[in-house]
């Protein structure tokens, strides 16, 4: 996103002749202006982001008409973007608005005063010629707000009605103004409301479903039998994406009978307690020809339970598979690597699953998944063994994640994983809290085949100096973006270390947060020469002091960092005033040192 001052007239007038011949650009007023609004053009659209402290909006978009526009959308937040959205809509006279996004309003304070800006709001926006309106989304506002608003929209063929965290009750939900208008409605979001049964079903009395492609009820409280009125409704041929996860449904609803939704592609079903009985019902569905993402965390899920969903043959194009949170364990596993229909999976999260050695190396049999490039299998019980049997699948050559934080890998299995060569294609590895120690970290930096590595996160793993040591001498990873080495006991030496390597010269980003890094070991980390490209530093909780903030305020003045946090470093008075200073003469630097 690029700056500039639109108070100067040159500035202005190249950007108006720059509408004319680009495709897009974006206009932001300086910070210091106390503005805080955008334009986002990309050709036919401009965004308004009206917020509490925008001054003389009506003046500074006057030089900036939608002529040549076919889309307005427009972000309302607050009292005081409400206000400035009335002169917007009255002034400019934007006939082409097409989405209107309400958040942040209340009336606890101003009753009347808000009212009136509404109603007039309204009221002007009634009278607009805005045909064009298809979208209104209404956050975090109070929900005698969110009535209001929408009945003045109830005559307007809109295609997406967003209604999430207004804390709507049934009771609630019956006054809305839905009419037979509403007909070409694609998009129907109340997520983390209070809708309950009477809800679910009003809803699906209520609009007309042939349109809606998309229905997000999650974090409300359909239960098990405002879902099967959803499953009931036939009109709802058009479905593709529905979200029902956190509703307290107990068991499938009748989700598994449903043979309407044809087009259906992603379900989302998580954080509710569907249990084993639930997910074989919903296993035997064989309508949902078209399933692509099948998300079943938080669910209860044990071994009768994926015994059955993976004797299911109706979807084969399952690309993602969220499982995580359940309880698989390592018998469950053996039953889900064997699953040979789901050829086209690239995605699979079963972290949480009290999965051991035993489990993993059951996965790590699995021959069909050669499309397989994100796998989760965080906080489960790997040990060495379980490492050693993903290290030896020769199937997953196209894995390009990782996830096996908080586990018990250990030295043993940092050996066993860095010697494996089938993952040419891996991007990222996160290894934290596995106790690998500064043996694993060593193993680690020999690796040859992870030449495309991007990011590595070995944190809370006591790789101490040495570790670090080891791992400066590595050259293969030389596209390495971001690094996470906190909470590793690492001291100056070892921050010394790290700063001679040469091969990191893509490196943007280093966690090196909850060590024991002083003024010494951060300089050289500031001034290493080959991290070009480095912008982030984070070394909060370390042994900085004053020394530390003095010698970095003044390495920092020939640095390339755009953000540094130096929390709780034992920082005082004279490292402040140092590290002010900084602050004041480098404007593009975002530095924290707050706490001692």
């Amino acid at each position: 996103m690029l700056n500039y001052d639109l108070s100067n007239d040159r500035i202005r007038s190249e950007l108006v002749r720059r509408n004319k011949h680009s495709h897009q650009y974006v206009v932001k007023e300086l910070s210091e202006r106390e503005s805080d609004y955008n334009h986002i053009t990309p050709r036919e659209s401009i965004l308004l982001r009206l917020g509490n402290s925008q001054k003389n909006l009506t003046s500074v978009f006057h030089w900036l008409q939608c002529k040549r526009s076919t889309k307005v959308l427009l972000k309302i937040k607050g009292a005081d973007g409400l206000r400035k959205m009335n002169k917007v809509v009255r002034k400019a006279n934007y006939k082409c608005i097409k989405g209107i996004s309400l958040s942040g309003i209340s009336f606890n304070s101003h009753f009347r005063t808000l009212h009136a800006y509404l109603k007039k709001l309204s009221s002007t926006i009634s009278h607009t010629p805005i045909f064009q309106l298809k979208s209104v989304c209404i956050k975090h506002c109070d929900r005698w707000v969110t009535i209001l608003f929408i009945k003045r929209f109830c005559r307007i063929k809109i295609q997406e009605i967003s209604v999430k965290d207004d804390k709507i009750s049934d009771d609630e939900l019956v006054r809305f103004p839905i009419t037979k208008h509403w007909t070409d409605v694609q998009t129907i979001n109340f997520s983390n409301n209070l809708i309950g049964i009477e809800g679910a079903k009003w809803l699906v009395a209520n609009f007309t479903w042939n349109q809606v492609t998309e229905i997000d009820l999650s974090r409300n409280n359909i239960q098990a039998e405002g879902a099967g009125y959803l499953a009931a409704k036939k009109s709802l041929t058009a479905l593709k994406s529905l979200s029902l996860s956190k509703n307290n449904i107990v068991s499938d609803a009748g989700l598994a009978g449903n043979h309407t939704w044809k087009m259906l592609q992603l379900l989302d079903l998580s954080r509710n307690a569907l249990g084993d009985q639930g997910v074989q019902k919903l296993a035997s569905n064989t309508s949902w020809v078209a399933l692509e993402r099948l998300n079943l965390a938080g669910n209860y899920i044990g071994f009768e339970g994926i015994t059955q969903l993976a004797l299911n043959r109706t979807w084969k194009l399952l690309d993602k598979l969220d499982l995580s949170q359940n309880l698989i364990r390592d018998d469950g596993t053996l039953n889900l690597a064997t699953m040979n229909v789901w050829d086209n999976l690239k995605m699979l999260d079963l972290s949480k699953n009290s999965i051991g050695d035993e489990g993993a190396t059951n996965l790590a049999s699995n021959t069909n998944w050669h499309k397989l490039r994100l796998l989760w299998l965080s906080q489960n019980r790997i040990g060495q063994q379980g490492a050693a049997g993903l290290a030896s699948n020769r199937t997953w050559k196209n894995l390009e994640y990782l996830n096996l934080a908080d586990n018990k890998i250990e030295k043993a299995g940092a050996l066993v994983l860095a010697t494996e060569s089938v993952w040419e294609m891996l991007k990222t590895l996160n290894l934290s809290n596995n106790n690998i120690g500064k043996e694993g970290a060593a193993y680690l930096a020999r690796n040859k085949s992870w030449k495309l590595l991007q990011i590595l996160n070995l944190s809370k793993n006591d790789i101490c100096d040495e570790g670090a040591a080891s791992l400066s001498c590595n050259t293969t990873w030389n596209k390495l973006v971001v690094c996470n080495f906190s909470k590793n006991n690492i001291g100056d030496k070892g921050a010394e270390c790290l700063a001679a390597n040469t091969a990191w010269t893509n490196l943007q980003t280093i966690y090196l947060y909850g060590n024991n890094i002083g003024a010494a070991g951060a300089e050289k980390l500031v001034l290493n020469g080959p991290w070009k490209t480095l912008q982030e530093l984070s070394l909060w909780s370390n042994n900085l002091g004053d020394d530390g903030a003095i010698v970095l305020a003044s390495a920092l003045r020939s640095s390339n960092l755009k953000r540094l946090d130096l929390d709780f470093n034992h920082i005082g008075e004279v490292g402040r005033s140092a590290l002010e200073a900084l602050q004041a003469s480098l404007p593009s630097l975002s530095l924290y040192f707050r706490g001692f």
